[in-house]
């Protein structure tokens, strides 16, 4: 079996929530009459590349928050914002990926820093901003930080995953 390579990461997954919340509010402090984000969810996925095996050692982590879709119909969120980014997310912090315009108004757009996290701005129904790092070591339970934009406790849901992550540690050290 061959070794699962990943792009090189100053930071585990521990500090990987905590730079993609910090990249998100220094986006969001950038934008004009911000109103506030509804939800907030933070997600893990494993680190596989094609058909090769899942590498139990580095998860992909991600953080997104959500406008409620009363501002997610609203010119400032849907076109403003993608104007604002734009600008924002420029060299040398930012490099833009991805600038797609679909049909109906959907679009998407992408930059990330040279550390490796990356923010994807995803204007459709729901308009979401994603803060997302790649593949990084696999990390005890990380500690939760306060969300972003206004966000209520009861539709924070990085809680919940947190939550979920502490149950699976618990199953596997038990099978040891």
């Amino acid at each position: 079996m061959t070794d699962i390579i990943h792009p090189p990461r100053e930071f585990d997954q521990e500090a990987a929530y905590l730079r993609a919340e910090t990249a998100i509010g220094q986006t969001i402090a950038a934008l004009p009459e911000f109103p506030g984000f509804a939800t907030r969810n933070w997600r893990t996925a494993p680190c596989s590349h094609g058909n090769e095996a899942e590498d139990t050692g580095f998860v992909q982590v991600e953080v997104l928050y959500t406008f409620s879709p009363v501002w997610s119909a609203e010119p400032l969120v849907r076109q403003t914002y993608l104007s604002s980014l734009r600008q924002n997310w420029m060299p040398p912090e930012w490099e833009l990926h991805r600038d797609e315009a679909g049909v109906n108004g959907i679009h998407s757009l992408e930059a990330i820093r040279k550390d490796g996290v990356n923010l994807y701005y995803r204007v459709a129904k729901l308009v979401t901003l994603h803060g997302q790092t790649g593949c990084v070591e696999r990390a005890d339970v990380p500690s939760l930080v306060a969300p972003l934009g206004g966000v209520e406790t009861e539709n924070d849901y990085a809680p919940d995953h947190l939550r979920r992550l502490a149950r699976r540690a618990e199953a596997v050290s038990s099978k040891r």
